[in-house]
């Protein structure tokens, strides 16, 4: 077994070596039959510990207090990855990834996320930023996050979401895990989110989805688009690109 020790410094050192990698698990549209858009997770291909997944990466991260940086790298590699997508005519409408609330309070980082996006090659509309739960009732939080939609690119949350017009306003809502591994107690609760975006205009995405009768019971609800490991773990962007082109093939 290794001795090696992950240490904040060297994750540091990759992100501004550019040495990390994303990989992306499919959200799917049950009815039509196709790829409605990607999460993005990081991975830390380690010298000599391997790929590290998030979790490992999330401590250093906070212990490192590099969110700005962490993120500024995830958005800029999203929007790279479905740059080269699109450019390869493989239709990937949307990479979702996640943003930390401290980054949000980076000054200036709200104002250079589009300019990310652009920089990296493709529209600020094909990236989608899955929110803090706390954005919604943290004005620090929100009022960023109003200039980052304002300039075109999206927002995605699992927090809950009230009917009020003045409201941060999502392109997507999203039916946490713990909603979808208790159905049966807490359909209420699906049913819920999936109204809340219909009243918006946003789609609903189930998160950890795992079993056809998960899904089915989703579709049952109203909700439409799923992503979890019934369709199969996280894939690199080689993987996605095969996917698609495989997906859409004709018969």
């Amino acid at each position: 077994m290794s001795n090696v020790r992950l240490q904040s410094e060297d994750l540091r050192r990759a992100i501004a070596d550019d040495a990390l990698s994303l990989h992306y698990m499919p959200q799917v549209h049950v009815s039509e039959g196709r790829l409605d858009g990607v999460e993005g997770f990081v991975r830390w291909p380690h010298p000599a510990l391997g790929l590290v997944g998030p979790a490992d990466i999330i401590g250093l991260v906070a212990e490192g207090g590099m969110h700005a940086d962490f993120d500024t790298w995830v958005i800029s590699s999203a929007a790279r990855e479905l740059g080269r997508w699109r450019a390869a005519g493989v239709v990937v409408p949307v990479a979702s990834v996640s943003v930390w609330s401290e980054s949000l309070r980076t000054p200036g980082f709200a104002d250079r996320v589009p300019e990310l996006i652009r920089a990296a090659g493709t529209t600020p509309d094909a990236i989608e930023l899955k929110c803090p739960r706390d954005s919604i009732s943290d004005p620090s939080l929100a009022e960023p996050l109003r200039r980052i939609a304002a300039a075109g690119v999206r927002l995605a949350t699992d927090a809950t979401v009230e009917g009020d017009p003045d409201a941060l306003r999502f392109d997507t809502l999203k039916i946490p895990p713990r909603v979808v591994g208790d159905l049966t107690g807490q359909a209420d609760v699906a049913r819920a989110i999936v109204a809340a975006a219909a009243q918006m205009g946003a789609r609903t995405v189930a998160e950890g989805v795992e079993t056809a009768e998960q899904q089915d019971a989703l579709v049952a609800l109203g909700c439409q688009i799923v992503q979890g490991y019934l369709y199969g773990p996280e894939v690199s962007a080689e993987e996605i690109a095969a996917l698609v082109v495989r997906d859409e093939r004709p018969s």
